[in-house]
């Protein structure tokens, strides 16, 4: 067999090739008396495509396939075992294969064709085995995703369907600096994701120079494994589809070995990316270095165009014009229109804009199940019992945060802070959790009420790194962030004293940097508005303040909480109760419900006397004095 270097070869080279394998065989079959009707080799077309793919020359391709034939039938094990004295392995060994190909163990280029360093090893395309042997009676294997690839399959391997995605493209001008770099010859690129963008930049890229991608999402494995172990089958499996890798979030200190491992350069270009910027003590390599983009509502929009025209949702530009302002990675899109339309056929109806938004949502919102309370919020701006002042700030937020990339991307203005902060001041009981679940009602996302418990810890710096979790958890999920009673973390800071002082500033002041840096709407809450330190109130987007409610609130509240449904009796006086007791309206629900279950015990609407009863239990509870004019 003449041994050809260079670029790939044609596919015409490639049937030479097979017959050569063929003969070569046949020879060895009848020398051995090891009966075939035929000699089969793997397709010459399908031959042809590796080598095109993996820059393999003749003699590569000559090795591959004859390594391949132990897969292919039984009896060429037997004929194999027949050449190895010794230990009879039916698999070729690495001598009988160079003989078979024509070439030789003595020539440096040829022993590198197949050493672990070489191309078809670094490809993944032949494993060798019984390694303690002398390399010449090391014996060659072909995985079986190879095999089957080479009889005509695509399926993807096994092993590597749970991780990976489809590619989504995105027309942003990121993609032509990956384009760009692969185009020039680099093979290496490093991308800093935002938000979940880095993927799809990476094959909308790869899509501009003719070529497919290959996306493996790491966090689909089990914690104790990394890049390194699918590294090699997805290079593999990049090659013969004649696509890129994109892999990733990779994690620096889990991945370290494989990243050192890329000192060899791979065969097919690689993007790896990860929400760390590039150490160089990482590897040798030298990648090149592209931030994904950081998308706003108007890059995402043309994406939920095309899924809801798929979807035949009616109000489509609605539809898509809500959906472009949720938080979730383009290759998370399709995935959320598949959800939607199952959905919709357990609804036995068409879809809709409910079945979209219920998959986005559930879309990451696990991520915050030990932090924080979910909630799904069913209140509505008509629930609130407020001045009308106080009201119209509320419906203006969830218009606030929708504007909010126009204002700082397009016009340029308060770049550094992402999201929307909010503060909701007032006494206990008067709406400010209600408020922040009216917000997240109308910006259609859900309610996670941080649960301080598992914030707030003793040891310095802990606190930082779980409130840290809680953002970086928090910027894959679509929801409202409401800290209650937030001056237990966002408190005054105070002149050192000590070293408690000094590391309670350091808190205070890593928090006021890591909430401009948060891309979503955060809520605080806090009975006391002066404990709130005065540089965190500088960088608040909105300050509300809940005032007690005045005597015709508290008859609406009244009314509110003791809707005609609810059997009652003829002797109650909303107007007096709102006139005499001077409570908020969280106190009005308590006093409702407790008189509710007192109803229910005895099996009698509720009366007036109840109402009372309920009204002095709650103020003691308050530790107020209930006197006969509070009657």
């Amino acid at each position: 067999m003449t041994r050809r270097t260079g670029p790939p070869q044609p596919r015409d080279h490639a049937q030479q090739i097979c017959r050569e394998v063929a003969d070569r065989l046949a020879t060895l079959a009848a020398d051995r008396a090891v009966e075939f009707d035929t000699i089969d080799v793997p397709t010459p077309s399908r031959l042809a495509e590796l080598g095109e793919h993996f820059g393999l020359d003749a003699g590569a391709l000559g090795l591959l396939g004859v390594a391949v034939t132990a897969g292919l039938d039984a009896r060429f094990g037997a004929l194999f075992a027949g050449l190895d004295p010794v230990r009879h392995r039916s698999r070729v060994r690495v001598d009988t294969a160079y003989a078979l190909t024509g070439l030789s163990l003595f020539d440096p280029a040829d022993r590198a064709l197949i050493h672990p360093e070489g191309v078809l090893a670094r490809a993944g395309l032949v494993e060798l085995h019984d390694q303690a042997e002398p390399f010449p009676d090391q014996v060659v294997g072909v995985p079986e995703r190879v095999i089957s690839f080479l009889l005509g399959s695509d399926a993807i391997d096994r092993s590597l369907l749970p991780m990976v995605v489809p590619s989504v493209l995105l027309d942003v001008p990121e993609a032509v600096a990956v384009a760009r770099a692969l185009l020039a010859g680099e093979w290496l690129v490093w991308m800093r994701d935002q938000g979940g963008s880095a993927s799809s930049t990476a094959a909308t890229g790869l899509a501009a120079l003719g070529a497919g991608a290959i996306v493996v999402d790491l966090r689909r494995l089990p914690p104790d494994r990394g890049l390194r172990d699918v590294l090699p089958a997805v290079i593999r499996e990049a090659g013969m589809a004649g696509a890129g890798a994109v892999i990733g979030p990779i994690e620096p200190e889990r991945d370290r070995a494989a990243l050192r491992e890329l000192e060899t350069r791979p065969i097919r270009p690689l993007v790896l990316f990860s929400g760390a910027s590039w150490d160089p003590d990482l590897s040798s390599a030298i990648p090149v270095l592209i931030d994904a983009p950081r998308l706003d509502p108007s890059m995402r929009r043309p994406l939920w165009d095309r899924l809801v025209a798929d979807l035949e949702i009616g109000e489509a530009d609605a539809a898509a014009e809500e959906m472009s302002h949720l938080r979730l990675p383009p290759d998370r899109a399709p995935v959320v229109a598949a959800i939607a339309a199952r959905l919709a056929v357990v609804d036995d109806e068409a879809v809709s804009m409910k079945h979209v938004r219920h998959a986005a949502l559930a879309h990451g919102a696990g991520r915050l199940d030990e932090l924080a309370q979910r909630i799904v919020p069913e209140a509505t701006i008509d629930d609130l019992v407020l001045p009308e002042p106080l009201l119209q700030e509320i419906r203006s937020l969830p218009d606030r945060y929708r504007t909010r990339h126009v204002v700082r991307d397009v016009w340029g203005l308060g770049r550094r802070q992402r999201g929307i902060t909010c503060l909701f001041a007032g006494p206990s009981g008067t709406g400010k959790t209600l408020a922040a679940e009216v917000v997240a009602n109308q910006l259609g996302v859900d309610l996670f009420i941080i649960d301080l418990s598992q914030i707030v810890d003793k040891y310095i710096g802990e606190t930082e790194k779980n409130l840290e979790r809680v953002f970086t958890e928090a910027e894959g999920v679509n929801g409202v962030l409401l800290f209650d009673e937030a001056d237990a973390l966002f408190g005054k800071r105070s002149e050192v004293k000590s070293s408690h002082d000094r590391h309670a500033n350091v808190e205070v002041a890593y928090l006021l940097q890591r909430m401009e840096r948060y891309d979503g709407v955060a809520v605080l809450t806090t009975n006391l508005r002066n404990n709130i330190d005065d540089a965190f109130t500088r960088r608040l987007d909105v300050v509300c303040a809940f005032p007690e409610p005045r005597a015709e609130e508290r008859l609406t509240l009244w009314q509110c909480h003791l809707p005609s449904a609810v059997p009652q009796t003829d002797d109650i006086d909303l107007p007096a109760l709102a006139e005499q007791l001077d409570v908020s309206g969280g106190t009005i629900r308590n006093i409702t419900l407790t008189a509710a279950h007192a109803a229910a015990i005895t099996g009698m609407p509720i009366d007036q006397e109840m109402l009372l009863e309920a009204a002095r239990r709650e103020y003691v509870k308050l530790g107020r004095l209930f006197t006969p004019t509070s009657r």
